[in-house]
């Protein structure tokens, strides 16, 4: 765990970056109080103290965040692409590959998307890759399984479950015969 406690602005804004590897996962506490967990080979970019007008992150992997009010101050996660806004709530960000979900635990975020905007309520999720962001109830348990350690697969296909089990056990997966499109739980 990184915890930060200075609540100063500096002149010039400075960045960090946490990269996590496979098979672990790292507790961030930003200046504003914010807590964040990164999963296995993610990378979040974050400034050292955040501004008077917003505070921004980037990512690229998964993270679960809970962000400390301030209306003053929306919170942005940026995504590739998309940033996802919010004032103060629990939520997690999964964006390997091309696909990025938005899972709402607490509170309200806001998805943009270029000229769309999209609102999520708790325990739904917001699927965007290309097109419309699709917005679906969330399987909450399912997608915070890896914060507490566990997997946790529900109507799943094997290239997915493999995907996460590579990307946690630093593995690599070939099949040898055309994958099935079966789903497992």
């Amino acid at each position: 765990e990184l915890a930060y406690r200075s609540k100063s602005r500096p002149d010039q804004e400075q960045f960090n970056e946490i990269v996590v590897s496979n098979a672990g996962k790292f507790r961030l506490r930003l200046s504003d109080g914010s807590v964040i967990w990164v999963s296995s080979l993610s990378k979040l970019r974050y400034p050292v103290a955040f501004k008077a007008s917003e505070r921004r992150v980037s990512l690229e992997g998964e993270a679960y965040f809970e962000i400390a009010k301030d209306a003053k101050r929306p919170f942005y996660v940026e995504v590739g692409d998309k940033t996802v806004r919010v004032l103060g709530t629990r939520f997690n960000v999964s964006a390997y590959g091309r696909q990025v979900r938005t899972t709402l635990v607490e509170g309200s975020v806001r998805i943009e998307d270029g000229n769309s905007v999209s609102m999520l309520k708790p325990g739904q999720q917001a699927v965007f890759e290309s097109g419309p962001v699709l917005i679906q109830p969330a399987n909450v348990k399912r997608d915070l399984a890896w914060k507490e350690g566990y997997f946790s697969f529900e109507r799943d296909s094997i290239k997915t479950i493999m995907d996460k089990i590579a990307r946690w056990y630093d593995v690599s997966v070939t099949y040898d015969h055309v994958v099935r499109h079966e789903v497992y739980t």
